[in-house]
């Protein structure tokens, strides 16, 4: 570490230190208020609910929690109870009595009041005295909310970060005054430049530690220009043995261009004009060869070879080389098992090493002749030896033959490239095996190779790679033919992928023109009068059979809807399938539809559809120019119209848009009946609805379950149900709020209804996951079929039992001021139809993505109006849950309803998910 920032470093240690544990000491002193003002709220809470009850002391009964059989689906957050002297629950918000530890009781006893946990709750008891002399026992529990210490840690956490930057920043300043010194040298160092490298370091003071610093670099400079000299001498050398050549190639041209020479010249030029290119191809060859293993080492792949197959491999390359060179192979003291034969090697590079030893034995010989002999000593350790009777080299350049470009000078006539040896050198060295020289004036000249440890099932240090399947080694003779191969490669390659390319067009096409027109539909909800949720549940079916209409002639697994409903008339593509064009067909079904199922849509939106219809009218005429596109448009707007047609036979809904309240209806009136709630009273929703055509899931086949009895009794489930949605808002906390608004989607010209929310999650879990186009018109397809079923099913139910709104109770048996957090929709309570849309869509949506997922809804991001602030989710039932506890946290239902509409919305959701819309049904 740099003296500068070791100082840097103790100096923020010391600074941070202190820092943090001011802001713990600060975060704690805040926490143990935040707690403290819990508990305060729980109290009033147990209080509060204590003093309402007990009012009607002589209606309070024992609940007998073991009679509770019905499954509770939301989770509770919150619970108050109330117990009398025999420890018996009388009251509880909770369909299923606490359980309270009998130590706990007691305490609450002996204190009058008493704090505790249970589970994940945080509790508060306390103990009342009636007026009849009877003493209860009040317990208010609750997970606590302490977002607040949230952000409170968030905020901390920025200050930290912000003060340690400033502390480093500082530290740094003042440490990199200290070290000026220091700073100078670097200074110098930075000036010296590769093109001169004679520039030195200079000394100042000679007894410092500084001083030796400067002393140790200007010795490596010493050593990187005595590098780089030798670079350029390389590259001196590798020029001189590349310009022969062309000298003598560009001599021999200029000569054969100045006189017109026979046939037999021309045979005699262009065989040594060959052997020059031969010459240059083998040099660069012999170059590569040798930059390859002087790169990064540690990417040569090692596997297992047998050692006398690559000397074979090498001879038998070599004589294809050079016919007329002789290499006699023998083997000696064969050991009896195979295994002492494999090595751990580069197959290439070895065999390259043995080919070029036997190249240069034969190359200096006499007779072109070298010998070779493989043999095994008594412990298997293997030795090669390469011998030629070739010349004499003297003891003082056997060291000289191994240097890259030298020649020996009694050879300086022979052809060669001087590489070779160098490059055997070095990949000898690589597979760490030992090489040693003899040479003899009698004997001739002997190359000897030993393996270290036997090179076998050994992991060479140097290198550390896995074993890896061996490459095939191939050698190229003629570039020309190399290049041939490319050429045909790249023809073959582009001709062969163009029909793909086509494809793949097309679709990514078809995803952006359902994307973008599905969006447009969205905004259509948003901004047109008259599309409640039933309304546009109904629509997004009409839409979706209209798209998967137009993929069954892209798909031929694809079965039309007019299969399991006859009624609705199947338009066929006539034309060969090959010439469909999805896209041509979408767009012009969408655009159909749009005017169709929105008449009244306003000016900037009839403008908005009107512009995104010749976007990708133009769009598809570019990138496909043929004879598909008209027939394939006209197609989608058949298909259009055949929908638009059979929606328009469901006589209660055609239109609905136009006429959504019944100011002619009137409600059954009794206790815990359904009235128009609020100020601004509105006639009832679409009570009717139950009318509507479904498509799947006949609503008679759910069995609906009966809500809670109505009763205004304190010890009732009813007032248990209202009491708890009065307690959420007391007060309600920002975690709820936030979530209360952030799926309300109430608000007409606001924002889009609750059932086209779950369009709008679609649309961004078909970007995040990318779906293919078949699986996104089916997606969307049966999601609107889901969410069209089940609010049939509920508007049934809504109006069949007609269940008040907990506005009304809590405004006439416990509180007239009380309101909830946003306006109550005008239409009964049980069962909730977010509930039911958000549990049957995601239902759909789990068949298509999983149940576990990844997701931050967006469906509201950069709003003012309201919380609209995006929520990440890990599954489809977190967010289906979530979704219902809103419509308790907004306070316009009560928890029986949220959880009948989840039971409901399931049960439509598994239905339609089944569906079977291929032939094919393994696609299922």
């Amino acid at each position: 570490m740099k003296i500068r920032t070791k100082l840097t470093l103790q100096y923020f240690l010391i600074t941070a230190g202190i820092m943090a544990l001011a802001f713990v000491f600060i975060y704690q002193q805040f926490k143990q208020h935040v707690e403290t003002e819990f508990f305060k709220l729980l109290e009033s809470k147990a209080r509060m609910t204590a003093e309402m009850v007990l009012q009607h002391e002589e209606e309070l009964k024992p609940i007998n929690s073991n009679n509770v059989t019905e499954d509770v689906h939301l989770p509770y957050f919150s619970n108050t109870s109330i117990f009398n002297k025999y420890q018996q629950c009388v009251f509880s918000l909770n369909k299923i009595a606490t359980q309270i530890r009998p130590e706990v009781f007691f305490s609450i006893d002996q204190n009058g009041i008493y704090r505790f946990s249970n589970n994940k709750l945080k509790a508060i008891g306390v103990k009342h005295h009636t007026s009849n002399g009877n003493t209860y026992i009040s317990i208010s529990e609750e997970i606590p909310d302490f977002g607040i210490l949230t952000q409170l840690r968030n905020i901390l956490l920025i200050c930290f970060l912000i003060v340690v930057c400033l502390v480093v920043l500082g530290g740094w300043f003042f440490a990199g005054e200290a070290m000026r010194p220091v700073s100078n040298i670097v200074n110098q160092v930075d000036k010296l430049l590769p093109s001169d490298l004679s520039q030195r370091l200079h000394q100042k003071n000679q007894n410092d530690e500084l001083s030796h610093l400067i002393r140790t670099v200007n010795s490596l400079l010493n050593r990187i220009e005595y590098a780089f000299q030798m670079q350029k001498s390389f590259i001196a050398n590798v020029s001189h043995e590349l310009k022969n050549p062309l000298a003598a190639i560009q001599a021999q041209l200029q000569m054969t261009r100045h006189k017109t020479r026979s046939v037999g010249e021309y045979n005699g030029i262009l065989s040594s004009l060959q052997e020059d290119v031969s010459e240059m191809v083998n040099t660069m060859e012999k170059l590569l060869q040798l930059a390859r293993v002087h790169s990064d080492q540690t990417q040569i792949a090692m596997h297992k070879v047998r050692l006398d197959e690559l000397i074979y491999e090498a001879r038998e390359m070599l004589i294809r080389a050079q016919p007329d060179y002789n290499v006699k192979f023998e083997i000696q003291n064969l050991p009896s098992d195979d295994e002492n034969l494999i090595i751990l090697s580069n197959e290439a590079l070895l065999v390259t090493a043995f080919y070029n030893l036997m190249e240069n034995g034969c190359k200096f010989s006499p007779e072109h002749q070298v010998k070779v002999r493989l043999e095994f000593n008594e412990h298997n350790d293997w030795q090669i030896n390469f011998y030629n009777q070739g010349s004499y080299i003297p003891p003082d350049e056997i060291e000289k033959i191994f240097q890259a470009f030298y020649r020996s000078p009694g050879h300086a006539q022979k052809k060669g490239t001087g590489i070779g040896l160098h490059l055997v050198q070095s990949i000898l060295r690589i597979h760490q095996i030992k090489m040693h020289v003899k040479s003899d004036l009698v004997q001739g000249t002997e190359f000897i190779l030993r393996g270290m440890e036997n090179n076998r099932d050994k992991e060479i240090p140097e290198l550390r790679n896995k074993v890896d399947p061996a490459p095939k080694v191939v050698f190229s003779a003629n570039p020309l033919l190399l290049i041939w191969m490319t050429i045909m490669g790249l023809f073959l390659g582009s001709s062969c992928s163009k029909a793909d390319h086509n494809i793949n067009t097309e679709q990514k096409l078809a995803a952006a023109v359902i994307a973008d027109w599905y969006n447009q539909y969205i905004l259509l909800d948003w901004n047109t009068d008259g599309y409640r949720p039933p309304v546009s549940a109904r629509m997004w079916a009409y839409v979706g059979l209209a798209g998967w209409e137009c993929g069954v002639a892209e798909y031929p697994d694809a079965m039309s809807f007019g299969v399991s409903h006859p009624e609705f008339s199947t338009v066929a593509w006539t034309h060969n399938i090959a010439e469909y064009n999805l896209p041509a067909a979408l767009n012009e079904s969408y655009y159909e539809l749009a005017h169709k199922f929105f008449p009244h849509a306003n000016m900037i939106q009839n403008r908005k559809i009107e512009m995104l219809y010749q976007k990708y009218k133009q769009k598809i005429k570019e990138d496909f120019k043929n004879e598909s596109v008209l027939p394939s448009g006209n197609h989608g707007k058949e298909i259009a119209e055949a929908v638009y047609q059979y929606s328009s036979t469901d006589s209660n809904a055609h239109m609905s848009f136009l006429y959504n309240y019944d100011p002619n209806y009137h409600p059954p009136s009794g206790p815990g009946k359904w009235q128009p709630t609020g100020t601004d009273q509105m006639p009832p929703l679409l009570p009717h609805w139950k009318k509507t055509r479904w498509f799947f899931v006949n609503p008679n086949e759910i069995s609906s379950k009966n809500p809670v009895e109505y009763s205004s009794e304190r010890s009732s489930g009813f007032f248990a149900q209202a009491w708890e949605i009065f307690n959420l808002s007391q007060p309600i906390t920002e975690e709820r709020r936030w979530i209360a608004e952030f799926w309300s989607d109430d608000f007409t010209g606001v924002s889009f209804c609750a059932a086209t929310r779950w369009l709008s999650i679609q649309q961004q879990l078909v970007k995040q996951y990318r779906l293919p186009v078949v699986k996104i018109l089916e997606s969307n397809f049966k999601i609107g079929l889901a969410l069209n079923d089940a609010a049939v099913k509920v508007w049934t139910d809504k109006y069949f039992y007609s269940v008040e709104r907990p506005e009304t109770f809590i405004r006439r048996e416990i509180n007239p001021e009380w309101e909830p957090l946003h306006h109550t929709p005008p239409f009964p309570a049980y069962p909730s139809g977010h509930s039911a849309f958000g549990a049957s869509a995601t239902q759909v949506m789990m068949k298509f993505y999983g149940e576990e997922i990844d997701f931050m809804d967006r469906s509201h991001e950069g709003r003012k109006e309201f919380v609209g602030t995006p929520r990440h989710f890990t599954s489809f039932s977190q967010m289906a849950k979530e979704n219902a506890l809103s419509r308790m946290y907004i306070g316009v239902h009560f928890r029986m309803d949220c959880e009948e509409g989840l039971r409901l919305g399931k049960a439509v959701g598994e239905r339609v998910a089944a569906i079977q819309l291929y032939r094919d049904v393994s696609r299922k």
